[in-house]
């Protein structure tokens, strides 16, 4: 069983719902039963009004032949044809209403039949009253069968009627006795409700006051940790800064001893020098830009330049590296892209596309690698251009493709050794990626090389509209 205030309240609200949802459906089938049971009282009146109204217009069609009979108004026949035209769609509105219940339906006929009887007799009497105007008397002939015909009539309509009636007691009994029901489960579903928002009103104020506590411990958790990466980000600029100084300080006399014709062991070491100042350089460089993005400093430099211009600066930049490793590189780029300008930070964009290349150059021993520009569609009146460099290199293993982008994370853990870096230079590539608009990701298989892409929408137009979305 649950033991805190909050699981406790929320055990009671939930059985509390169970019943209320069952209490209204109870209501519900209660309240259909008592609008069919409506219907049917309204059914049973409708029935009882068209036998009436059956009975009234045959009465009415005697009356009115004997009372032509009597005076010879002609006026008397015209409420005779209206009351004769009246009577079968009476009957048949009648026979629609009981059409389901085999018994009344079964009488329709012997009404209909006798009906017309008194319907015909009355023409008769208005047939013999205007060839003998001067007859005073209806023939004896027909009287007998004229009385017993009405008499049919109105036991058939009493019979009716009689059905009906008790059809209409049944019927209003129930519609009292679900009406009482309804009543009754209404009221329990009302203070069910009552009692549920009671609770929840409570278990609210509880809530709210725990939450308002939970949150000022957050918000005093967000702080610290916002002043704890604040000074991490100072702490990372001030370091890097400092060290970044002696560094090129280094690589510079690392230059000017090769330029001072040394010999070949004293060419080597200088050479191990200057690759190691500068491998040092561009973790700096990484600590600097993963710094300023965390502390949210970070920003574009948008402005108008061709892709083909640093499509081809990425690949000069590690022509020399693939060479020396016997690597073919290759560039393909569509014409129409290549002489076209857009807007966007081609430093930050050189910069992705050349952490790629170089890592497609280390982790590649044989084959070569090919870099790749090409457009995929528009996105928001901007260009989405597609880069891709695929490799022959080693490959990737599932595993290792969900942490790729992660930051100080390598492949392999045994490639601390083999390779330099400390695993930046992918996470600060998709930081700038999604910076820009973007995705970044890679397809790769182990042994079978690697295709690492990233898709930017990149606006076309000129400098000062460059200068605009830099604003």
């Amino acid at each position: 069983m649950p033991r805190s205030y909050v699981e406790k309240q929320n055990w009671s609200l939930s059985l509390i719902g169970v019943f209320c949802l069952s209490m209204l459906l109870t209501t519900v089938i209660l309240i259909s039963h008592l609008v069919a049971a409506h219907l049917w009282v309204k059914h049973t009146l409708n029935v009882m009004k068209e036998g009436q109204q059956v009975l009234i217009s045959v009465v009415s069609c005697d009356i009115f032949a004997r009372a032509y009979f009597l005076n010879a108004d002609p006026h008397h026949i015209d409420l005779f044809i209206s009351e004769a035209k009246n009577v079968p769609q009476h009957i048949s509105k009648l026979a629609d209403l009981v059409k389901n219940n085999k018994e009344e339906y079964s009488l329709i006929d012997s009404l209909s039949r006798l009906s017309e009887e008194r319907i015909a007799f009355g023409r008769s009497v208005i047939d013999l009253k205007m060839k003998h105007p001067e007859a005073l008397h209806m023939p004896l002939s027909s009287r007998g069968r004229n009385i017993e015909s009405l008499l049919e009539v109105r036991q058939l309509i009493a019979t009716l009627l009689e059905r009906e009636e008790a059809f209409l007691a049944i019927r209003e009994k129930d519609v009292s006795r679900d009406t009482t029901y309804t009543e009754f489960v209404l009221a329990i579903l009302a203070a069910s409700i009552v009692a549920t928002l009671f609770l929840m009103s409570r278990t609210t104020r509880h809530y709210l006051s725990e939450q308002n506590r939970i949150n000022s411990e957050l918000v005093h958790a967000r702080n610290e940790a916002l002043l704890a990466n604040t000074t991490k980000a100072r702490f990372i600029a001030n370091v890097s800064h400092e060290i970044r100084t002696p560094i090129s300080g280094i690589i510079g006399l690392a230059e000017i001893l090769k330029l001072s014709e040394p010999n070949k062991e004293s060419i080597e070491i200088m050479e191990h020098i200057y690759d190691s100042g500068h491998n040092i350089l561009n973790i700096l460089n990484d600590l600097l830009d993963l710094s300023k993005i965390d502390s949210g400093k970070f920003s574009l430099n948008n402005k108008e330049f061709e892709l083909k211009s640093i499509v081809d600066s990425v690949a000069r930049s590690v022509s020399a590296a693939a060479a020396a490793k016997g690597l073919s590189l290759s560039v393909e780029i569509p014409e129409q892209l290549a002489s076209q300008n857009v807007c966007g930070d081609p430093d930050r964009i050189r910069q992705i596309l050349l952490n790629l290349v170089q890592n497609a150059v280390k982790y590649t021993n044989e084959g070569g690698l090919t870099v790749k520009a090409a457009t995929t569609g528009e996105e928001d009146a901007k260009l989405v251009v597609r880069f891709e460099v695929v490799d022959t290199g080693v490959g990737i293993g599932p595993e290792d493709l969900k942490t790729l982008f992660q930051a100080f994370v390598q492949v392999e853990e045994t490639s601390v050794h083999k390779h330099d870096g400390v695993g930046l230079g992918l996470s600060i590539s998709k930081e700038l990626v999604e910076l820009m608009g973007g995705q970044i990701g890679a397809l790769s298989e182990k042994d079978k090389g690697s295709t690492f892409w990233f898709e930017i929408p990149l606006a076309l137009g000129t400098t000062a509209k460059c200068s605009s979305l830099t604003n």
